[in-house]
């Protein structure tokens, strides 16, 4: 988004310079982004006519993972967006944050890399040295932890508090992992990985959405299920390329209308891969991407993703079956997804039958255009985000008949069962059951003193490492 504004702002910035008759070089804008069609990559590495300056409007994305050739001045804001998931609230967040002084340092060597160049930096050296990380966070230290805590469990590591970590996450990430696994019913009440946790670990997928996969066998609709998968795995919420003009911007809403459907996500996803089949596939799909304002490239991953989860479930012996009504999908979608319903709680927000929590329908959702009193009573989604308010991403309506049964294991969860009793840590006013206070104290002490031992360590290295440099 921020790409797309910053593009919009230039132009606008020289279209105003020419209308009040001012000598203006040609400017050929390029935006760069992760979720870009393949197609508008070429034209970041084509070399402008003469006369013309390129422009790269780029997130890290530039930092490392390419060069493009004839950069002679870099503007480096210092900031970047990371991904941060709250153990408390269950969210995850996009926040803006201080980019690191290596990946400052790597930024200032895209100018020039083929010839001459400049970096200008929109901060001072003194802020860089004194607000600026001296590493990036490793993304095991800011992220959901769920995945990484189901294939422990698969490698027969059963106490992933106690692991030793390259990295250690903090406890309670850990702890929400173990928390989510039980409730999709990976583990038992007491850490153990049941058959279900197993069959889940047979897929690279995010555990969401293979409880989703293994949910379908059951209702027979795994075929078109993994159609859902597929696009999710590869972000469905990119599947769509948004443009950064205003004319196109109509053009594109007017586009995805065809895919909007009062079910949820899922129906507008399984229409949108039929569609894309129907017109050329993986093959001759291009032009219809192209009309539609959908990325090739991201049908063409959830293509190949379908196909190596088709293959595993064959390796398996797991049925792969098509429902003759597509609400098996979405009753499949709710029985995984139950811990993240949500009630109607007013016009256009809802409130989640967990704890009460007032969330939004992401933007990105297929049920945005419709008019919110149209909207379900009841939905589930795949995850939460933070923004201005929670939000709800990949959106589905549900029946309470479903999903009821189901929600009082939401408040029966016995953290320190789940983990074995060895939480080194406990909040103040957390409930720590039958544990003994005396050994939870002694285990505060020893984990504070052991992060001071880690904190000191960190300050030897840091300070190693300057003088090498």
């Amino acid at each position: 988004v921020e790409i797309n504004r910053c593009c919009r702002g230039l132009h606008e910035r020289v279209k105003q310079r020419v209308e009040d008759g001012e000598h203006v070089t040609g400017l050929r804008m390029c935006p760069l982004h992760a979720s870009l069609p393949v197609e508008f990559y070429q034209r970041v590495f084509d070399e402008p006519p003469e006369g013309t300056r390129k422009v790269v409007v780029a997130t890290n994305i530039a930092e490392t993972s390419i060069t493009v050739p004839g950069i002679k001045y870099v503007i480096d804001c210092g900031c970047v967006k990371q991904k941060v998931y709250s153990a408390e609230t269950g969210m995850e967040s996009l926040n803006v944050t201080a980019v690191s002084k290596p990946a400052a340092k790597q930024r200032a060597g895209r100018a020039g890399r083929t010839g001459p160049g400049v970096c200008l930096r929109l901060y001072s050296e003194k802020k860089m040295a004194k607000e600026f990380p001296e590493e990036t966070v490793p993304e095991i230290m800011r992220t959901n932890l769920s995945s990484t805590i189901l294939t422990l469990k698969g490698m027969n590591i059963d106490d992933p508090v106690e692991f030793d970590y390259m990295d250690p996450p903090e406890h309670d990430k850990i702890l929400a992992a173990l928390r989510m696994l039980y409730l999709f019913g990976a583990l038992d009440q007491d850490g153990k990985l049941t058959q279900i946790g197993r069959d889940m670990a047979l897929f690279p997928l995010e555990p969401s959405l293979s409880r989703m996969l293994l949910a379908s066998v059951a209702h027979r609709c795994s075929s078109d299920m993994l159609t859902v998968i597929a696009l999710l795995a590869t972000d469905g919420a990119n599947v769509f390329y948004r443009p950064s003009m205003e004319e196109e911007k109509k053009a594109a809403t007017a586009a995805k209308q065809q895919f909007y459907d009062p079910e949820g996500d899922y129906a507008g996803m399984l229409r949108l891969y039929s569609m894309w089949e129907s017109n050329g596939g993986i093959k001759k799909g291009l032009f219809w991407c192209k009309k539609n304002y959908v990325q090739s490239r991201a049908m063409a991953k959830a293509f190949d993703v379908k196909q190596q989860l088709v293959g595993i479930m064959q390796r398996y012996d797991i049925p792969i079956t098509s429902a003759s009504r597509s609400a098996q999908v979405g009753r499949a979608i709710a029985e995984s997804l139950y811990m993240n319903a949500a009630r109607r709680g007013g016009r256009d927000v809802y409130e989640t039958l967990a704890d009460g929590r007032t969330v939004s329908v992401h933007s990105s959702s297929l049920l945005c255009p419709f008019e919110a009193d149209d909207w379900a009573e009841l939905v589930v989604c795949l995850e939460m985000v933070w923004g201005s308010t929670g939000q709800m991403r990949f959106v589905c309506t549900a029946q309470a008949k479903w999903i009821m049964d189901m929600l009082p294991k939401i408040n029966s969860v016995d953290i320190q069962r789940l983990c074995g009793g060895k939480i080194r840590v406990v909040k103040q006013g957390q409930d720590i059951g039958n544990a003994d206070k005396r050994a939870i104290e002694a285990s505060q002490k020893e984990a504070k003193k052991d992060e001071g031992q880690v904190s000191d360590a960190k300050k030897r290295f840091l300070e190693r490492k300057k003088q090498r440099e």
